[in-house]
């Protein structure tokens, strides 16, 4: 078409079926994808379209200007309860999506892949930003469930920008801006993650379940807030990591220097942030800002510093309140953080301003070392030092003479580190790591093992039992062997693994559930099953190999995605 794919005008229609069984291709049209003009063009819903990418949705095939332009209000564009309802929106060569003016209100875009593929695995960038937000209020981007949660990735400008005094009380929530569907990998937005532009009262994450985004690998910050009216935009809950700038940047003009009694004015009032101080286990330390006044800290942890000694906040650990003084100071209570990991921190006024991360800062270790001389129960207070079980965040050191297993189960706890030598037998609770564990000899039987960080297999190892889940990665190290063995179980996947190893696996089938399988040129994984490999709904799990793939099994079918 010369002009635009579709032009709505009226209210309460349906584009796309909604399930994703079949796709409308909204594409390759001389101006945008799809208008809703006017303040009639409210309640329609826009549902697993492709728009702007080709039949297979792994192809550009632009509009040549915007992918979904709304003037209007309270129409929903992306999933409703289904995660298969999502637009791909792509391949643009303006912005993915715009609300433009003060009649564009109260719409809902979520459950949308905006610069990516169709499996959110591979940009195909819109040329813009991926949503822009023009003089538009209260609009919701993302949700709080996983059908609701937007990939904004790869696109030529930011992946979220609100420009505008009447862009007000927009939400940001749930959303994966800068990576790819599983949250894990690059496919970062080339300016900013987020920019507000003059928008105030924005909210970015927030303290409800499901409402923090993931903001990583964007080129310049994760969020920049800048303007006279970019004030009132709070920044909650979200975790940034490896954007090419800042985490947050108030300003746009790098580190923002604390002034006494935060005075000043500027972007989110130029919000003074927290000066942390290392000690023991954890970190406490001062903030200066306006007098008689209470502020909310969130405490983050991260692998690194940044450059500018001013990190960003790769998980979220804590937070607290804290009440100024009338000489605008306050003291902060000793956070517990562990060890072995970087802090920063943020504060937030009763107004709403967020600020910049704070100093970066690497408490000093708390250790729990094994100090029986054999095996025995984790959860038996006299085996470790200090008579203690390990407690939260700390570094566990499994080591002794002899040939001895360690057993696991019922412990809950989360921990920054496990060096062990020596075998550990999970049969059931849940350990949660945020930095690294590395087993010699792991016996996984029962129980969870989870959180952000890797857990690394160095030796041999069995998988019988329980699950491996979280936003980190199972690593099967060089010289490590891993045998899956659950012949008449579905195995779920619930976590990235990453093979430079052995694997061998033998169950009956393997679900990936959004998760990637990535076996490196020294990997191996054995086939020793007639098993399906397969993926649920719509989700991005694959089985990415650069190593070797062999059938070591009876005669029968491997079948992929079964």
């Amino acid at each position: 078409n010369r002009t635009d794919g579709l032009w709505i005008a009226g209210t309460g229609n349906f584009i796309g079926d909604g399930t994703g069984s079949t796709h409308n291709v909204i594409s390759g049209n001389g101006r945008y994808g799809i208008l809703l003009v006017g303040p009639g063009a409210s309640n329609n819903t826009i549902q697993a379209n492709y728009i702007g990418v080709d039949a297979t949705g792994t192809g550009p095939l632009g509009n040549a200007g915007d992918g979904i332009v709304i003037e209007s209000q309270s129409n929903a564009i992306g999933a409703g309860a289904l995660l298969s309802s999502g637009n791909v929106i792509s391949g643009n060569l303006g912005n993915g999506v715009v609300l433009s003016g003060i009649g564009a209100r109260f719409n809902n875009v979520n459950g949308n892949l905006i610069g990516t593929n169709r499996f959110g695995t591979a940009i195909i960038g819109n040329q813009g930003d991926g949503v822009r937000i023009s003089g538009a209020p209260s609009n919701q981007i993302g949700g709080f469930t996983a059908a609701a949660r937007n990939v904004i990735s790869g696109n030529g400008r930011s992946g979220v920008f609100i420009d505008g005094e009447g862009a007000t009380g927009n939400l940001i929530a749930g959303s994966s801006i800068g990576t790819d569907a599983s949250g894990n990998l690059p496919l970062g937005n080339s300016v900013d993650g987020i920019t507000i532009n003059n928008g105030p009262n924005t909210t970015i994450g927030g303290v409800d379940a499901g409402s923090a985004n993931t903001i990583f690998f964007n080129g310049r910050n994760g969020v920049t807030i800048q303007g006279t009216f970019a004030v009132g935009n709070r920044v909650l809950g979200n975790t940034f990591f490896n954007n090419g700038s800042l985490g947050i940047d108030l300003g746009a003009d790098g580190v923002t220097p604390n002034d006494l009694g935060d005075a000043d004015g500027g972007s989110n009032n130029l919000q003074n942030v927290p000066i942390l101080v290392a000690s023991t286990g954890g970190v406490d330390g001062s903030l200066n800002s306006r007098p008689s006044t209470t502020y909310r800290i969130e405490y983050f942890g991260n692998v690194a510093c940044d450059l500018t000694g001013s990190g960003e906040g790769q998980f979220l650990i804590g937070t607290t309140s804290v009440t100024t003084d009338a000489n605008g100071n306050a003291t902060l209570p000793f956070q517990a953080t562990g060890s072995g990991i970087f802090i920063t921190a943020t504060a937030t006024s009763p107004t709403n301003d967020t600020s910049e991360f704070s100093n970066c800062v690497q408490p000093a270790a708390l250790t729990s070392t094994w100090t029986r001389n054999g095996g025995g129960a984790w959860e038996d207070p006299s085996n470790w030092s200090g008579g203690l079980v390990p407690q939260p965040r700390e570094m566990v050191v499994i080591t002794g003479t002899g040939d001895f297993t360690v057993t696991v189960g019922s412990a809950d706890v989360s921990l920054n580190t496990i060096i062990a030598d020596k075998q550990i037998h999970m049969t059931g609770g849940r350990l949660s790591i945020e930095n690294v564990a590395q087993f010699s000899r792991l016996a996984m039987a029962g129980g969870v093992m989870t959180g952000p960080g890797i857990i690394a297999i160095t030796g041999p190892s069995s998988w019988t039992g329980g699950r491996f889940e979280g936003a980190g990665s199972l690593l099967v190290g060089q010289g490590g062997h891993l045998a899956i063995t659950m012949p008449t179980t579905d195995l779920q996947l619930a976590r990235l693994v990453q093979n430079v190893g052995t694997i061998a696996w033998n169950t009956a089938s393997i679900t990936l559930n959004g998760h990637i399988i990535f076996n490196h040129p020294e990997g191996v994984i054995e086939f020793q099953a007639n098993l399906a490999l397969k993926e649920v709904g719509a989700g991005a799990g694959r089985l990415v190999s650069t190593g070797t793939l062999t059938k070591t099994g009876p005669f029968g079918a491997l079948t992929i995605n079964g």
